[in-house]
C-alpha cells in the first residue's frame, strides 16, 4: 500500500470511528439461567430490552425496559433486570412471588437496541 493509500484508509477509519452513535439491534432467546452476559464490542450509552411482543411486563412481572450508562432497570427498586456493562449487556432473571423477572426466561425471544 502506497502513502496515499495508507492516508485515505486512515481518514476513513477515523471518520467513521467519529460519525455519530452506533445503533446495534438484536435478538436473544433466554436460556433460563439467573444472570446472562452479551458482548457488542462497543459499551452503550442507552439500551433498550423487551419481550418480542413489545412489552416489557405488568404490575408483577418485568420482562426488559430502558437502561442508560450507570442506571440500570430495577424492579421495585431492588433488583437489578438489566444493566450496561462495560463491551456490551447484563441480564438478570428471578422467580420472586410474587413478583416475576422474566429477562432471560427460557425459551422466550427478546429483543433489544443498543446506542453507544
Amino acid at each position: 500500500m502506497n502513502y496515499e493509500d495508507r492516508v485515505t484508509k486512515t481518514y476513513i477509519e477515523n471518520a467513521l470511528a467519529n460519525a455519530g452513535p452506533k445503533i446495534v439491534t438484536g435478538t436473544y432467546t433466554g436460556d433460563g439461567s439467573a444472570t446472562r452476559s452479551f458482548s457488542l464490542g462497543f459499551t452503550p450509552k442507552a439500551l433498550y430490552v423487551c419481550l418480542e411482543s413489545g412489552g416489557v411486563g405488568s404490575s408483577y412481572t418485568y420482562c426488559g425496559g430502558l437502561a442508560l450508562a450507570g442506571h440500570p432497570v430495577f424492579a421495585n427498586q431492588e433488583f437489578v433486570l438489566v444493566e450496561i456493562t462495560s463491551g456490551g449487556f447484563t441480564v438478570h432473571n428471578k422467580l420472586d412471588n410474587p413478583y416475576c423477572y422474566y429477562i432471560n426466561a427460557n425459551t422466550w425471544v427478546y429483543h433489544y437496541v443498543a446506542i453507544g
